[in-house]
């Protein structure tokens, strides 16, 4: 398994080439992610992904959500 720093730079990497399935397939399935522009929060990788999350930079990952 590649070590945190590693995860992270993937991550943010997928997220900014747009590519979500990519950043959420190094999260865990109950990944928690906020909604910057409308407040609260999006739980899990399905709801993600019918949120769009994408638009803006919301991600923030901690070694919790990472697998």
């Amino acid at each position: 398994m590649p070590n945190t720093q590693t995860l992270i730079a993937q991550a943010y990497s997928a997220f900014n080439r747009r590519d979500i399935d990519s950043a959420l397939a190094l999260m865990s399935e109950s990944v928690s992610w906020p909604k910057a522009s409308e407040g609260g929060r999006v739980v899990g990788k399905e709801e993600i992904r019918l949120s769009g999350p994408v638009s803006g930079r919301s991600l923030i990952l901690t070694w919790n959500q990472l697998r």
